[in-house]
């Protein structure tokens, strides 16, 4: 219910000037560190290990509770719909004029009609499953709103039963 309310809030203010101008030079590979560490608890319920791979010291100019928070719910996502005794794979890198942040499970994955949608408001992929995990529907629409307020570009490229890859490009 906490986690709800919360995300409601962003979503009210998240054009207030205190997300959007509120923007400091920050380090990517240690923001990815303290998140990993915030999350593993949960990931440890269910056996999930998370490697980290291939690390490169970024810095960006971002709002840093709001580039945690999309972090966040990709690997929240990434632990929810993956099997127990798991890995979800992070990855960071340079490449042709941007950083390459590279979140993957090998999860339940994503049908292709559902991928134009994932991004919507309330909607999830899996509802008997989401009903049960406690999901909104809002977490991705949280990361693709965060996404846009720092001019950086996602891709998710997913097949069922394959798992989804989660690729955010930061321009620099």
């Amino acid at each position: 219910m906490q986690e709800t309310i919360e995300q409601l809030f962003f979503i009210t203010k998240k054009d207030s000037p205190a997300y959007v101008n509120n923007k400091q030079e920050l380090y990517l590979d240690e923001i990815l560190t303290d998140v990993i560490k915030q999350i593993t608890p949960f990931s440890s319920n269910k056996s999930i290990g998370i490697e980290v791979t291939n690390i490169i010291p970024v810095t960006i100019y971002a709002n840093e509770t709001l580039i945690k928070i999309a972090i966040n719910n990709i690997i929240r996502n990434a632990i929810l719909y993956s099997q127990a005794s798991s890995k979800i794979l992070i990855d960071l890198k340079q490449q042709d004029g941007y950083y390459l942040l590279k979140i993957q499970d090998s999860g339940i994955g994503i049908a292709k009609e559902d991928l134009v949608l994932i991004f919507e408001r309330f909607y999830r992929v899996d509802k008997v499953r989401s009903r049960k995990e406690s999901g909104t529907g809002l977490g991705l629409s949280i990361v693709k709103t965060i996404v846009n307020i720092h001019n950086y570009s996602i891709e998710i490229k997913s097949e069922l039963g394959e798992g989804t890859t989660v690729l955010i490009k930061i321009p620099y």
